[in-house]
């Protein structure tokens, strides 16, 4: 039995680790750009608010 723990533990910390590590850091990342970051192509504003104008501005179909 130690050696099928012993497996789970060297899996999650092998390669699905660096996996979940690095969904977690594109979906901040991917937050961050879309709340924060100025674009000048939109005006200087951030994406966010490029998507909510658009959304307004777009009528919604019934």
């Amino acid at each position: 039995m130690a050696y099928g723990r012993s497996s789970r533990v060297v899996e999650f910390t092998g390669e699905g680790h660096r996996k979940v590590w690095a969904k977690l850091r594109l979906q901040r990342w991917r937050e961050q750009y879309n709340h924060s970051w100025l674009l000048e192509r939109h005006g200087f504003r951030s994406p966010a608010q490029v998507r909510a104008d658009y959304l307004e501005a777009t009528p919604m179909a019934a």
